[in-house]
């Protein structure tokens, strides 16, 4: 599968007994520390009044120790992802449920101010095939699974900022079970602009399925597609596979239904033009504070930094070869 690359040789016994020993060894350093914030900034972080006071935190190190060094974010892997060739940084973020608005509102904010770009995912292909430039920093901001508080706590916030996202749904999947939107939440989103999707009828896992009813995979695949465009009145172009399970069989079905592209759980932010049907992404969530948010961009290599590098080398001016040369050249 594409996302479970394995190094040669190491097995998920081997993974998980290498992570375990590690753990056992290493005392906890603690996460990260966030950023300072005024006493303004820090109620509204909270979703508390401007001006509230928020509690002190607990001292859990004594006056006289020194304060330890905060850890940065490791990722759930003891290996790198495997670059694709041809590679384009276009990092790509996965949200599932949120919690208040105002959370959300500052990590979205931070990712602004670090100078991000989001763009609706139609665009960062165009750009990852060469239709078009990408922006200096892009990001494409998805939604899985189609949960109301995406539409209670998410949607008015992108609707505020004016920021383009995608929202992966499973169709009429709110009359078999509560916390999901409505068909009127839907349209309200996709009326306004955001790109709404395919995730499939039932959340099925169809690599699984398809060994034991290959209709129910093409209903699935086919079906959601059909559905959601009969009811929203435009395109579905992109497809999200249920838990990321996928292989080659049933990304060429995908292909084959009509999709133009489709994601999956990645690890990663290098995309290729060449394989439009497995775009990585990085799980994060809404209420995840932006220095964290951060954390993972920067370790998989799209940090500030890393793009900042790649506008500096884009930019150094190429050679010229001098008379003599340009002669021998000749």
């Amino acid at each position: 599968m594409a996302n479970r690359r394995q190094p040669d040789g190491v097995t998920r016994r081997d993974v998980l007994q290498r992570l375990w020993g590690a753990a056992a060894a290493a005392p906890f350093a603690g996460l990260p520390a966030p950023p300072e914030f005024s006493g303004d900034d820090l109620s509204t972080f909270l979703g508390l009044e401007p001006g509230t006071p928020a509690a002190p935190a607990e001292q859990t190190v004594a006056p006289s120790a020194p304060a330890p060094a905060p850890a940065p974010w490791q990722p759930p892997y003891p290996y790198e992802p495997l670059v694709p060739e041809n590679p384009v940084v276009l990092p790509m973020l996965m949200y599932h449920r949120a919690t208040g608005s105002s959370v959300f509102e500052a990590q979205l904010v931070g990712m602004l101010t670090a100078g991000y770009q989001p763009l609706s995912l139609h665009n960062a292909l165009r750009g990852l095939l060469g239709e078009t430039e990408l922006p200096a920093m892009p990001i494409v901001l998805t939604f899985d699974d189609g949960w109301a508080v995406q539409y209670e706590a998410v949607f008015p916030v992108l609707k505020q900022y004016k920021i383009p996202a995608t929202f992966f749904v499973m169709p009429g999947f709110h009359e078999k079970q509560e916390g999901y939107m409505d068909w009127d939440q839907i349209a309200d989103i996709a009326d306004f602009g955001m790109e709404v999707e395919s995730h499939t009828l039932n959340h099925a896992d169809l690599p699984r399925l398809a060994r034991r009813d290959w209709g129910a995979v093409l209903a699935e695949v086919v079906l959601s597609k059909q559905v959601l465009e009969e009811r929203l009145q435009q395109p579905v172009r992109y497809f999200d596979y249920p838990l990321g399970r996928e292989d080659e069989e049933i990304q060429q079905l995908v292909r084959d239904a009509g999709y133009d592209a489709a994601v999956i759980i990645g690890p990663g932010v290098h995309q290729s033009a060449d394989t439009p049907f497995a775009l990585r992404r990085i799980r994060v969530e809404a209420w995840d504070p932006w220095w964290r948010v951060e954390h993972k961009l920067d370790w998989y290599g799209a940090g500030p930094s890393h793009f900042a590098a790649q506008a500096q080398e884009n930019a150094q001016p190429t050679p010229t070869p001098s008379g003599e040369q340009a002669a021998e050249g000749d």
